[in-house]
């Protein structure tokens, strides 16, 4: 005998009673959303935009990319389900991983078979690999699974459960970090919501970083290769000075990596408003190349040599173009790289950041060919370029076939778009904004982008805008963000603002930026100082108002800076 479907309200009812939401009407609210859609036959129409606006009081400018709410509250929801799945109350939920329908299963008798769900499974067949898209990966890492917090709650450690951590989360090849939800330790006069928050906070900006791999619970990557860490943030708001705590801890040794103290300066229920670049700066502090995780697990044991090979190579290409190391670490790097990627490596970011690396030297081939004196050096010189750039072509050829998305295989294209001589502004903005979506919090990223935009596309409020936030969230670089003010103020401030961001900017090894500041000094009025200006460059050797005006054109710069800078530059007293 084929069983009924149940009731919306049953379901409800009876997941009320066995308390596995708690007392979040948020939850409660949510799945009644789901069940209801569902039965009402819209549940395929499900959007993450449409319970962020119907349940979760979220605004028309709700945007996925930079708030994760969403997902938190469906992993927060799996997880419960998870928990009442484990107990005897005559049906179970489950909802399939990227997809917002609900698999109800009730409890067989003897002879019955199950029916109900029976009609959503065709409609929930290939929904996960149809809805679940690369922008998603990127944007959040992998979600969350209610079959696994089940096998891990019950404490069951088979071979199928490893096989599924590494399906559905966990990497082999990077380390992985596992974000425990953040906790109130003792009586809290902040509200509820203040964990979720932060855990919004943390999740939106670590998936960011491709050098640490995020999960959250229940998955659980110890049996990975990598080295395992976990995240652990903890409320203290009862004390006389509030405060928050955030460690993370090597699982395997069970000692503390990273730990930072936050107060919290606040007499109200809520955060204070800029919480959320404090966090922010914390991701980037744990997940850059140069960050807390990176530098511990390349002293940890991996299970796999080739993986931390692989690894070391992106620590190591960091550490040169960051630090300026000398030309023969510069070597080790490509040469890392081009090793890993002989050996067939799957790691998309190899082939994205060799790519990078190619094209720059292409650029100094480049160059050096419109500066040789004898036409067989400029042709030598301009046919190693080329062929650096089709080898950097066939790079990002097999990276995209590994992960088309990978940011660092987006930046490489982002550069070798630059180099051809009919590429379209519009194409170049574009992928900008598509960079920029995926990672609107990733300083380092933004630097890349706000650079572009001024000095390539001539978008200059845009370059502005990000250069702002990358400044706000990491200040080691703040010279190249510089620019980008500078070039803003040449063109559309008075030239004391201009003036006054070029003292900023100055550095006498520079070329650039000795003539962006020569060029600002002029249109100031500021001879003593541009006489300064003059002499660094003739140190580098540029000696006449000619080499000024020859190197500028080199540079290729946006057309309006470009004839800015030419014009006061030229300028005589």
């Amino acid at each position: 005998m084929t069983q009924k479907p149940l009731d919306t309200d049953v379901i409800l009812r009876t997941i009320a009673e066995t308390g596995c939401l708690g007392n979040s009407a948020r939850q409660y609210r949510l799945l009644k959303y789901l069940l209801t859609e569902q039965a009402e036959g819209r549940g395929t129409r499900i959007k993450a935009y449409s319970i962020a606006l119907d349940v979760l009081g979220r605004g028309d400018d709700f945007d996925t990319s930079v708030d994760s709410i969403v997902r938190v509250e469906m992993h927060r929801l799996r997880k419960n389900l998870a928990l009442f799945n484990l107990g005897a109350n005559g049906f179970t939920l489950i909802i399939p991983k990227a997809s917002y329908l609900i698999m109800v299963t009730p409890a067989l008798e003897a002879g019955d078979a199950p029916v109900l769900g029976a009609q959503l499974a065709d409609s929930t067949n290939g929904i996960a690999t149809k809805h679940f898209g690369r922008f998603a990966v990127l944007g959040f890492g992998a979600l969350f699974l209610a079959f696994l917090g089940a096998f891990s709650l019950s404490g069951f450690k088979s071979d199928d459960e490893k096989n599924m951590a590494i399906a559905h989360g966990c990497s082999a090849e990077v380390p992985n970090l596992v974000i425990i939800p953040t906790v109130f330790v003792g009586v809290s006069k902040l509200h509820e919501d203040a964990t979720l928050t932060i855990d919004n906070y943390l999740r939106t900006a670590l998936v960011q970083y491709s050098m640490v791999n995020i999960v959250f619970e229940p998955v659980d990557c110890r049996d990975q290769p990598s080295p395992y860490y976990a995240l652990k943030t903890e409320i203290f708001s009862a004390t006389e000075q509030k405060f928050i705590s955030v460690i993370v801890e090597n699982m395997e040794l069970h000692q503390i990596v990273f730990s930072e103290k936050i107060k919290i300066d606040t007499l109200g229920e809520n955060l204070p408003e800029d919480i959320d670049w404090t966090f922010y700066k914390i991701a980037s502090k744990l997940a850059h190349a140069s960050g807390a995780i990176a530098r511990d697990a390349l002293t940890r044991k991996w299970a796999k040599p080739a993986n931390r090979h692989d690894y070391s190579c992106q620590t190591l290409i960091y550490k040169y173009s960051a630090l300026y190391l000398p030309r023969y670490d510069y070597q080790d790097s490509i040469a890392c790289l081009e090793q890993a990627v002989a050996k067939g490596s799957k790691n998309a970011n190899l082939y994205g950041l060799l790519a990078t690396f190619y094209f720059s030297q292409a650029r100094g081939q480049a160059s050096r060919g419109q500066t040789s004196r004898g036409q067989a050096s400029q042709g030598q010189a301009l046919s190693d370029a080329e062929h650096l750039i089709e080898k950097s072509r066939a790079l990002l050829k097999r990276a995209e076939a590994i992960d088309p998305y990978n940011i660092k295989v987006l930046l490489a294209r982002l550069r070798l778009i630059q180099l051809r001589s009919d590429y379209s502004q519009e194409e170049l903005k574009q992928l900008v904004y598509t960079i920029e979506h995926q990672q609107p919090y990733n300083p380092h990223v933004l630097r890349v982008t706000a650079l572009v935009s001024a000095f390539t596309i001539g978008d200059w409020e845009h370059a502005r805008q990000s250069a702002q936030t990358a400044l706000k969230l990491d200040r080691t670089k703040s010279n190249q963000y510089y620019y980008v003010y500078l070039g803003y103020a040449l063109l559309y401030s008075d030239p004391k603002e201009a003036y006054d961001i070029s003292l900023k900017l100055y550095e006498p090894n520079s070329k650039t930026a000795l003539l962006m500041c020569l060029a600002s000094a002029n249109k100031a009025g500021k001879v003593d100082r541009a006489e300064v200006y003059k002499q660094d460059l003739a140190a580098l050797g540029l000696e006449e108002i000619s080499d000024y005006t020859d190197y500028i054109g080199s540079r290729d710069w946006e057309a309006k800076l470009n004839d800015e800078v030419i014009k006061w530059v030229s300028a005589q007293e």
